[in-house]
């Protein structure tokens, strides 16, 4: 309601300004050229109106109309910077190109958190729009492959460009007009699971329950063969038997001597790692 009453004001308050003929449009131009500021304030103030009927066509619901028009509006004002007489033609019709390109930058980078090039932007409408051309034709959603083909682009660019340019989307978002829940609420927490750490811990202690039976020196070497060691680190047979002081076929008849030790007890292991 804030926001339509907003609006109305604002279009209330742009309505004083008249609107300009070609001639006068092209008087004010060479004022502007000449530095008179005020010419080109007035060009501007005459022309807002121009602004919020190109802004009504980008209109979403994620951005407000108000946000939209400021944007148009510093295209605006771009156009009248650079509008010159010898152009020969409306001012509104040299404008509505600074506009759009103002406004399409705005929500380009605005909407995402994610920032595209513009260019990649620019490509991302494109593929939406041939992708929902195809659907009418098709009945079904296109493929990457007939999307690419129908704009003669690689398929691996489309769908680079579709993954990178969806949206994203706050985990506050609310699910309901009470505000009683919101997306987080939902969604399952993977950060911590205790059932995951409780049998991550039980193999663990099995597994070094088992070693056990081994020598030092062999529990040493499976464990780090086996990754069991939480350092981080990665363990080759070179690797071992430079911190023995032997070489990595010591370290490897080693590792089997203590799978041979451990033999009897295979079925053990096997049920612990597919436990």
């Amino acid at each position: 309601m804030c926001d339509r009453d907003s609006i109305s004001d604002y279009l209330r308050e742009i309505r004083k300004y008249p609107l300009l003929t070609f001639e006068q449009e092209i008087d004010l131009s060479k004022r502007i050229q000449d530095g008179d500021l005020s010419a080109r304030k007035k060009l501007i103030e005459s022309n807002l109106r121009l602004v919020v009927t190109v802004a009504r066509k980008y209109a979403a619901p994620d951005l407000p109309l108000l946000d939209i028009i400021q944007e148009g509006n510093l295209g605006l004002i771009t156009a009248a910077q650079k509008y010159e007489f010898s152009y020969n033609v409306r001012f509104s019709t040299y404008a509505c190109w600074w506009i759009q390109q103002s406004i399409t930058r705005a929500i380009a980078n605005k909407r995402r958190l994610i920032r595209l090039p513009f260019r990649k932007e620019e490509l991302a409408g494109r593929i939406r729009r041939t992708a929902a051309e195809l659907y009418q034709q098709l009945s079904r959603c296109p493929t990457h492959e007939e999307i690419a083909e129908a704009l003669c682009i690689n398929p691996r660019e489309v769908m680079d460009i579709m993954l990178s340019s969806s949206s994203v989307t706050s985990l506050d978002m609310q699910l309901d007009e009470d505000d009683s829940a919101s997306l987080k609420d939902i969604l399952p927490d993977s950060t911590y699971n205790p059932e995951d750490q409780f049998m991550k811990q039980y193999t663990h202690d099995c597994m070094m329950n088992i070693l056990s039976e081994l020598k030092d020196n062999e529990r040493d070497i499976m464990m780090k063969r086996y990754n069991l060691v939480n350092d981080g680190n990665s363990y080759t047979l070179k690797t071992i038997g430079n911190q023995y002081g032997v070489s990595a076929e010591t370290i490897r008849q080693i590792e089997l001597r203590a799978l041979r030790k451990l033999k009897s007890r295979s079925s053990e292991l096997r049920d612990i790692v597919y436990s």
